[in-house]
């Protein structure tokens, strides 16, 4: 084998950075975003280092969006790596069928350019931008290894649908994803069921998630709130997956005027959160929130929460990766007990194992009994636990040595 240093390696994906320019424009998604961000820096970090990332600019079609079209830029990233971002047609056709023609130009041409390396292009999930079919034939035709980051399959897109869409939805998505995932040389998924499922006999890593140094430069002062209320705080998807009636419901339960829920984000369930924020003053519906005021929140609240459904199936090849973001905030956090919580950040958060009001509630009591000074000890112990374990530049020697044994072991 090739000594480390000799792999080439690239990311492709649809990624933009963590700035206003980018993030303001509709069909941007936050968690993706800093998500590929994330493994970009890990392979920046890793032995071998990053030789080229690539990405689509993650933005809604014409005319969801006044941007038609964007020409090739070039972009230095917080963590040093530089990201360029493709040619970008925006509308839909040409949108579309240009990513072929451009994915193919990259691919070969890279390739060429590293002929005698080892090569290994990592992407971002299986299915748009990267078309994980016609980027198989490209890594084929070219030698190359292909790796997929898969954070999503598509049978989690059917929840919260009505009946009438599933039946008439086909569901050659997920048949794709079951037939193209064992024909990779590698997967970085982020849940162990996602290879046992699909593919059992591909040598995988498992990468959760983490914090980039984009948000950790944001953090939070770690302090105890300073207010007479108990808030607590949710940021993410206002869609019923999240169970944000769940957190509405308790508040309809308990009539503790000291008590405040705060929801920031954007989804399904917009109105049915303005609605209650109506109804009830000690509830604040914040919208779709930039960077700045998302972490002046963060550091304003007692405790956080995220929640997921757990009778949902989907949520077996899903992990909330957001999850690591609000352990770096220094509060405690309530979380349901998706996949490998409890056994691997269980001392660092409150898990309920039922996704219901009462679990919930016991929660909620667990802290409000909590002394201040102890609620700050235990944000503290989980921002000490993601610094030193779960920061993306820490997931570079552990991505490293997996690629390199993959390259070995289909030399």
């Amino acid at each position: 084998m090739k000594a480390k240093k000799d792999i080439k390696v690239a990311y492709i994906g649809q990624v933009a950075p963590f700035e206003p320019e980018f993030y303001n424009e509709p069909g941007y998604g936050r968690p993706g975003s800093l998500a590929q961000l994330g493994f970009i820096e890990a392979l920046h970090n890793t032995d071998m280092g990053l030789d080229r990332a690539w990405g689509f600019r993650p933005i809604a079609h014409w005319p969801k969006t006044k941007i038609q079209f964007e020409w090739i830029r070039r972009l230095l990233l917080p963590c040093g790596a530089k990201l360029t971002l493709l040619p970008l047609f925006n509308h839909f056709f040409l949108r579309e069928t240009s990513r072929f023609f451009i994915l193919a130009w990259i691919v070969i041409h890279w390739s060429l350019q590293r002929i005698g390396h080892p090569r290994v292009i990592v992407i971002y999930n299986l299915i748009h931008p990267n078309g994980v079919v016609w980027m198989r034939f490209l890594t084929w035709l070219t030698h190359t290894r292909l790796v997929p980051v898969v954070y999503e399959l598509a049978r989690m897109e059917m929840y919260g649908k009505s009946l009438l869409f599933r039946l008439l939805e086909p569901d050659w998505l997920d048949r794709l994803h079951e037939k193209l995932i064992p024909y990779c040389d590698g997967l970085l998924p982020i849940t162990d069921a996602i290879p046992h499922d699909f593919a059992p006999k591909i040598k995988y890593l498992r990468v959760d998630g983490g914090v980039g140094e984009a948000v950790i430069a944001d953090l939070p002062p770690l302090t105890v709130a300073e207010s007479e209320y108990f808030t607590i705080f949710y940021a993410g998807g206002i869609t019923p997956w999240n169970r944000i009636d769940i957190l509405l419901e308790y508040m309809k339960r308990n009539s503790d005027p000291k008590l405040r829920l705060w929801l920031a984000g954007g989804g399904r369930q917009e109105q049915m959160a303005r609605d209650a924020a109506e109804k009830d003053s000690r509830i604040t519906f914040f919208g779709f929130l930039g960077p700045e005021k998302l972490n002046e929140l963060y550091g304003k609240a007692d405790v956080l929460v995220t929640l997921r459904d757990l009778t949902d199936p989907g949520l077996k090849y899903h992990y909330p990766s957001k999850t690591f973001e609000m352990l770096a905030m220094g509060k405690p956090l309530i979380i349901t007990n998706s996949q490998h919580t409890k056994e691997m950040y269980g001392e660092y958060c409150r898990v309920i194992d039922k996704c219901d009001v009462d679990s919930y509630g016991e929660a909620v009591s667990y802290f409000r009994n909590m002394p201040p000074s102890e609620r700050l000890e235990y944000g503290k112990r989980a921002r000490q636990y993601i610094m030193e374990n779960r920061r993306w530049c820490k997931w570079g020697p552990a991505i490293g040595r997996y690629l390199a044994d993959m390259v070995a072991t289909n030399h």
